[in-house]
């Protein structure tokens, strides 16, 4: 009975959801048809992996794992087994699983799509058609806010629907597209809780209304990557309050509204992330645990804390001994090259491993360099994830500034993902560069989401020691790139840009 309802209302949202989605392209024909396609893409690459793996075709059979699972997608054969325990015991277990499971928001909602729409791998894949509408959706709710010009909106959802492993990870049940839509969702928020506040008292019940959505947003981001949710949090306390708090003459009204904005929303970092969250980030997000003293030593302390995590993150997934790893190219007055055998590769345990892209399951024969060495200083760290991020394999190899060996025979896919990546990015910088020639302000979370792009993109350059799992994080940089061309509003416009005075 329970399962029934939620299914009628999961429905009946959907259904307004559509209503919504197809008044935001205004009639916009190419819209539709960018929409139409992404969404037939990832339908109908959902059901083909979906059966090949499930029947246990003769197609590719290396790479199956079996009941609808693909070796690239390891860690989601542990989300769906958790969500589908959690289904099976009802709404009860769903709402109090175990906080201590990984990514444990996503495991919710996930096991809540199994609950209603049944306990097989194929409602995962229906999870993320959603969650790739959603983001869809809110991108061209947040151009109709700003104003952004045709051109930028159909560049963005191009961008979002096509990119090859945005539509390779929303076939399998893993967090990416789910949780790309959330940060979506909070920077939209954010923006209208800016803008009410901007406003004055008529826009009083939009900004709560924004408010609690955001923290509710912010709740769910931190559930999947606490360590995001951290950045999102400092880039929103940096940018978007001080650019609001200046942008306006009600000063002291505006300051006091977004005091207790941001204090809600640094509450939402610790309940959302529960056991994950460092003790150190604890003591600032919580005060009143400690002393003032102790407040301040911790906030002083916090940037140290900070690398010793990421550097931990970073030794993790050199134990992990993917065969992606990024490392220097060979010495050029080292021996030359041997040929050694390939062993065959068993699934990894670890979930950080678990994206790498592994050898070949069959032994083969290869020329591995044996003087193939790890970046020891942080700006070797930093350049060689920073290349790998953003130059095709081929390229960086052949100009010698990385070495990158695996693949399992998705190399040219990966290349022309780095291709779409790269692409995307310098794309969404241009459009911000012609948007400020033409005299558009940039809104004040405009700030905020910029500031986050270099948070995110400079760990993740200093973490990435693995291509198969950097291949899967640095969507996180692409969407921050491609909301800023949406974040510019028009010349003069006082409800987008940061002109605002007192009347």
């Amino acid at each position: 009975m329970i399962a029934d309802v939620v299914r009628v209302a999961v429905v009946l949202v959907c259904g307004v959801g559509l209503w919504a989605a197809l008044r935001a392209f205004r009639g916009d024909r190419a819209l539709v048809w960018i929409v139409g396609l992404g969404f037939a893409a990832r339908a109908c690459g959902s059901a083909i992996l979906f059966w090949v793996s499930y029947l246990d075709f003769p197609l590719a059979s290396s790479l199956q794992l079996g009941g609808g699972h693909w070796f690239f997608a390891i860690d989601g054969v542990g989300y769906f087994e958790s969500a589908e325990r959690a289904a099976s015991a009802g709404p009860g277990a769903i709402w109090t699983l175990d906080p201590t499971l990984p990514s444990v928001f996503y495991i919710k909602t996930l096991a809540l799509s199994l609950y209603v729409f049944g306990r097989v791998v194929s409602s995962s894949m229906l999870l993320n058609l959603i969650a790739y509408l959603g983001t869809v959706l809110v991108l061209c709710r947040l151009a109709d806010a700003t104003g952004a010009t045709r051109a930028t909106r159909v560049f963005v959802v191009s961008a979002v629907s096509f990119t090859p492993s945005w539509i390779l990870w929303s076939t399998q049940p893993l967090k990416d597209t789910f949780f790309l839509m959330l940060v979506a969702a909070f920077v939209v928020a954010l923006h209208h809780t800016a803008r009410a506040t901007r406003v004055g008292r008529d826009a009083l019940v939009s900004a709560v209304v924004a408010s609690a959505a955001a923290w509710a947003l912010l709740y769910g981001v931190a559930g999947i990557r606490w360590y995001f949710a951290i950045l999102l949090l400092i880039a929103t306390a940096l940018t978007t309050v001080a650019t609001t708090w200046l942008a306006t003459g009600r000063r002291l009204r505006v300051g006091v509204a977004l005091a207790i904005v941001l204090a809600a929303l640094s509450q939402a970092v610790p309940a959302g992330a529960g056991p994950y969250l460092p003790d150190w980030a604890l003591d600032i997000l919580h005060p009143w645990r400690g002393s003032a003293p102790s407040l301040a030593i911790a906030m002083v302390q916090a940037p140290a804390e900070a690398a010793a995590v990421a550097e931990r993150a970073r030794q993790g997934l050199i134990n992990s001994r993917g065969s992606t790893e990024i490392q220097l190219p060979p010495d050029p007055v080292a021996e030359a090259p041997a040929l050694l055998p390939v062993a065959d590769v068993s699934v990894p345990t670890d979930i950080a491993a678990a994206t790498a892209v592994p050898d070949a399951p069959a032994p083969v024969q290869t020329a591995a360099p044996t003087a193939v060495r790890r970046p020891e200083t942080t700006a070797q760290k930093v350049f060689l994830g920073g290349v790998a991020m953003f130059v095709p394999r081929a390229i960086a190899q052949r100009a010698g500034w990385i070495y990158i060996g695996g693949g399992r025979g998705l190399l040219a896919f990966a290349e022309l993902d780095t291709i779409v990546f790269t692409t995307s990015c310098l794309g969404a910088v241009l459009l911000v560069l012609i948007a400020v020639r033409r005299g558009l302000r940039p809104d004040p979370v405009f700030w905020s989401v910029l500031g986050l792009t270099v948070l995110i993109a400079v760990p993740l350059a200093y973490e990435a020691t693995n291509f198969g799992t950097l291949i899967r994080q640095r969507n996180m940089v692409m969407l921050g790139f491609l909301l800023l061309p949406l974040l510019l509003g028009r010349p003069g416009d006082r409800r987008t840009s940061g002109a605002t005075t007192r009347a």
